[in-house]
């Protein structure tokens, strides 16, 4: 029997008998062109925000996506322009089976830099996009405010399949002391808009208590410290 023949004969025992692959898909790079803010740089809160996304396909569970952000306070230039990004990472994936099912595991890291100011809405800026000019659009009443501190925080839509189980999350603060910062930024910046509405106002203490509630779910996430697995650790060693 030829050395081939073997290969090909000993490939479905080894699937069947289960394995484990993790390989490296290839670099990944981001880059966010510095721009002009066009507003006082004192009124301007620059964060960069690294996304996460994680996707799980297999044979038996359908696919599951996940999406995970840290944001980092980013200072802007003297000449009142943002800071130019770089993000290196590396996509990677886990392929494993065991008897007749199998599963991939599929990671890639992206980065764009949000500017928060209060009385506007958020302006993000994403990777790639050269010769970007900031428009300041007026978020009129403290509903459309809150809309803002949303975006600052939240994450877009997680590109899977509408029947598709998605997941969006903050990461724990602890482990980063910018990120840390930045949930508690967001969470005094709804604390701040629950205070200024009319306290005889019936609906608006409803909106208010939502806003409280958002307020304390960052500083708890804040405080929250959580151990990275064995590769999260191994293909991002620096955070």
């Amino acid at each position: 029997m030829s050395k081939f023949s073997s290969v090909v004969l000993a490939s479905p025992m080894l699937f069947a008998a289960g394995c484990l692959v993790p390989f490296c898909i290839g670099p990944s790079v981001g880059y966010v062109p510095s721009a002009r803010v066009d507003a006082d740089t004192e009124s301007v809160h620059a964060f960069r925000v690294v996304t996460s996304e994680s996707s799980k396909f297999s044979n038996y569970g359908g696919v599951y996506c996940k999406e995970s952000r840290q944001l980092t306070p980013i200072a802007l230039a003297t000449s009142g322009e943002t800071k130019e990004q770089w993000h290196v990472s590396c996509m990677h994936a886990e392929f494993a089976s065991l008897l007749l099912f199998w599963g991939i595991d599929w990671h890639r890291e992206t980065v764009s830099v949000r500017l928060y100011r209060r009385g506007y809405d958020i302006v993000e800026l994403k990777a790639w996009e050269f010769g970007r000019h900031v428009e300041w659009h007026r978020a009129e009443t403290l509903a459309e405010q809150a809309k803002a501190i949303d975006d600052l925080v939240d994450g877009g839509s997680v590109p899977c399949h509408p029947w598709d189980s998605n997941k969006s999350v903050l990461n724990p603060g602890a482990n980063e002391d910018g990120h840390r910062l930045s949930l508690l930024f967001a969470a005094d910046e709804y604390a701040r808009l629950a205070a200024a509405l009319p306290p005889d106002d019936a609906s608006a203490n409803s909106q208010g208590t939502i806003w409280l509630e958002k307020a304390e779910q960052l500083r708890k996430r804040a405080a929250e410290k959580v151990d990275r697995s064995w590769r999260e650790r191994f293909f991002d060693p620096a955070i």
